[in-house]
This record gives C-alpha cells, structure tokens and sequence, in this order.
C-alpha cells in the first residue's frame, strides 16, 4: 500500500492513485515548529527551552524512535516524517514541520492532526508566507493559496468517523498556536467537501495586504481585496456536511487595503462558507476590518452559528473594510444562531449594515434567532425574505439591540424585515 506521505502531492492535484490491501489505521500526526531550520524539530517554541541563554541541541525534540543520531550528545533529534510517542499514550505520531503536510493527507475516518505552539505562516516576519500549499478553485477563479487545506473524507460515515486538525495550546495563551498571513492574500485554512471536520483552537492573524487577488468571475471582474483565515468551499454540496470551526481567534490587525477597485468586497470576510450545509461556527473570537465577520453564501442550509465573539472597534472611511455584516447568510434555511455578541464601534455607518442579515430562500424548516447581544450598527437584525410561497420561515427571539454610546441611537431600524413567514417576540 502506498504510504499517506507519499499520495500528498496527488490528493492536492485531484489525481488520488487507488491501493489495495487492509484498511489503513487513522492517522495521528503531530506538527512542530523548525525554528533554526536545521532539520530538527523544535521541543518547544521558545528558543531557549532550558534557559541556557542560547538555542541548541538541549532546546530539540528527541527520541528513541527518531533518526537524527548525535554522538556528542548520545540523544537521536527528530526531523519530519520520524516516529515518535509524543503524547505518551503508547501509540507512535507521525511528525511534520508543515501543517499542510499533514493536514492535506487527513482524508480518512478518525484522522487527527495536532499543532503545537508557535508561529506557522509567515515564519520569520518579512510579510510573506514561507509554509504556503495552493488548491485549485473551480472555473476560472485564481487558485487559492492556504498554509493548511482540509479535504473530503468518501469514507467518514457517522458521528464516529469525524476527523480533527487542532492546536495543541489554547488561542490567547503563552502555547498558542499562530498563523501569521503576513502581507498576503492567503488564507489560513482552505477546505474543500471537508464533511466531518473540524478545525479548533488557532490564532489566525492578518497584516496590511500588499497585493490583489485577481478573478475572472463576472461578479468580481478585475482586483478585489480576498481574504480569509477560513475559507469552506463545497462544489460538491451536501458532502460538505459536518464541518466544524470551533474556538478559533481571527485578529486583523490594520483595515488598510492595496489601491484598485475597492467596491468588490464580496469574499473579504475571516470566515467564509460557499455551498456547505450542516456546518457549525462555534465560539471564535473574530476581530477586526473586514465587510464580513461570518459569511455564508451558495445554498448551504442548516448552519449552527453560536457563542461566537464578532467586533469592529476601528472608524474607518472605508465603510466596507468595518464589519457592514457581523453574520450574513445567504442561500438556504434552517439555521441556528444563537448566543452570539456582535459589535462595531465608531460613528461610520453603511446604510444597510446589520450585525446580523439573513437573505435566504425559505424552505420547509425555520431558521431560529435567539438570545444574540448586537451593538453598533444601523439594524441590528435584517431578513430579506427572497422567497415567500414555502412553509418554512424565520423566529427571532430574546435578541438585544444596545445602543453603541456613539450616535446615541439604534440606527434606521433596530429590528428589520422585508417579507412574511416571520415571528418576532421578546426582542429590546
């Protein structure tokens, strides 16, 4: 049978070579940062793990299991595609220096990637992504750079299959888990039909961008600012269902773009959902300059969209790089969206921005809003019913409308809809 590592270039190209034999065991791999670039993976981000006052052989990963033999020091230092028991749990990992390495290849059921703590992306901070995978796109839209791609899994069957890429420290803290996208348009994670997913536990972190992505699509003709740190893309529908973004930091750090055509703003968001249904967003912080906090557009229904943090606390002219939407979903029905806090600071106003905007054909289930906190923008809830013959519909409950202390009002319309098949109670 062929070995996972070396079907990774083929995975990525759509051209999967077919092997015999016995089913093959889930993957468990572990990420580790190579600091120094020396072939050895670091024990630990710190370059000085022992407090020694330099980086050296004390501050690397080793093992018995591992290859890199050391007579000096009688200790075997470990390099990408060593074994190893890192979590001492009586099982040998796989190790990876690049996330995509090992992210790229977990497309089968109960595969588990883990990262642990440091900088991924743009490494060494000169603004550009030294660990970058490309994945195509349908049509004629520019290939998508990421630092991590997630693929379909045609074997992941039930609740018991699903696969997990997570970092090994939590986002915020001292052994979080960085990626830096630099001054690109990449996107940190990039997942193609990935059903049964689920990315969790990462600081994704935006600088000023220096170029345009370039797109032959009519509706985003010429240079438009894109970027994501998710982007969920699912040509093939339902068989992306199950994806799971859970826990994650997003922090774009500066709301200046590159001169072009700045109007074609469609996919600048730090999550973004094309065509995925059943998917659940769950407990990300989301912060900073872009028109959309979570975006969901191409037909996806039944998205769980909770407990998520959404702020925009800069002023900026450039209505459209300061959150016009915390939440927009756009295609189908059946969501659930609940217990999220939405804001914006500043006095710049789009006139048709909303913390949360729901423009879906309605179908036979109703999409639930309840209990969201939302501040700062002209409505703080606006559904645009686009079809209005189906029984399903929309129910706002106990949703908060604050008032942002700036312009001392709630805007146009606290609470907005434009079509029936709509309740509302309980809402201030």
């Amino acid at each position: 049978m062929m070995p996972r590592i070396a079907i990774h270039s083929l995975i990525l190209t759509g051209s999967l070579m077919l092997a015999s034999g016995p089913a093959m065991a889930a993957l468990d791999a572990h990420v580790f940062r190579d600091t120094d670039g020396d072939g050895w993976l670091n024990d630990c981000p710190n370059h000085d793990a022992d407090g020694d006052g330099s980086f050296g052989p004390a501050d690397e990963l080793d093992g018995a299991s591992c290859t890199g033999d050391d007579a000096g020091s009688g200790r075997r230092f470990c390099a990408a595609e060593d074994i190893l028991d890192v979590d001492g749990d009586g099982s040998m990992q796989t190790l990876y220096a690049d996330i995509n390495a090992a992210s790229s290849i977990m497309t089968g059921p109960r595969d588990r990637v883990q990262v642990h703590a440091g900088t991924y992306g743009d490494i060494d901070g000169d603004g550009t992504v030294e660990q970058i995978a490309t994945i195509a796109r349908s049509g004629c839209a520019q290939d998508q750079d990421a630092v991590a791609t997630v693929l379909h899994c045609s074997s992941c069957n039930g609740a018991g299959d699903r696969r997990l890429l997570v970092a090994a420290g939590d986002p915020g803290a001292r052994d979080e888990v960085v990626i830096d996208l630099g001054h690109t348009v990449a996107t940190a994670f990039a997942t193609r039909d990935a059903n049964l997913a689920t990315i969790q536990g990462f600081h994704v972190i935006h600088q000023d961008m220096d170029t345009l992505y370039e797109d032959c699509n009519s509706k985003y003709s010429g240079t438009i600012g894109r970027r994501m740190a998710f982007e969920a893309y699912c040509p093939g529908g339902s068989q992306g269902n199950g994806l799971e973004i859970r826990n994650n930091i997003v922090d774009q750090q500066s709301e200046i773009m590159p001169p072009g055509d700045l109007t074609k703003k469609w996919h600048r968001a730090h999550i973004l959902m094309q065509g995925c249904g059943y998917a659940t967003i769950d407990g990300n912080r989301l912060e900073g300059a872009v028109y959309y906090g979570f975006h969901a557009i191409g037909g996806g229904g039944h998205l769980t969209v909770t407990n998520n943090i959404i702020r925009a606390d800069n002023d900026t002219p450039l209505v459209f790089s300061n959150m016009a939407y915390g939440i927009y979903t756009n295609g189908n029905n059946g969501h659930l969206m609940r217990g999220n806090y939405i804001y914006r600071l500043g006095t710049n106003r789009d006139d048709a921005s909303a913390g949360l905007r729901i423009r879906d054909s309605l179908g036979p289930d109703t999409t639930v809003v309840t209990d969201n906190v939302i501040l700062g923008y002209r409505h703080c809830v606006y559904f645009q019913d686009i079809v209005n013959t189906s029984p399903g519909g929309i129910s706002f409950n106990n949703n908060t409308c604050m008032d942002d202390g700036v312009t001392g009002t709630r805007g146009k319309g606290a609470f907005h809809w434009v079509g029936a098949h709509m309740t509302a109670t309980n809402n201030i």
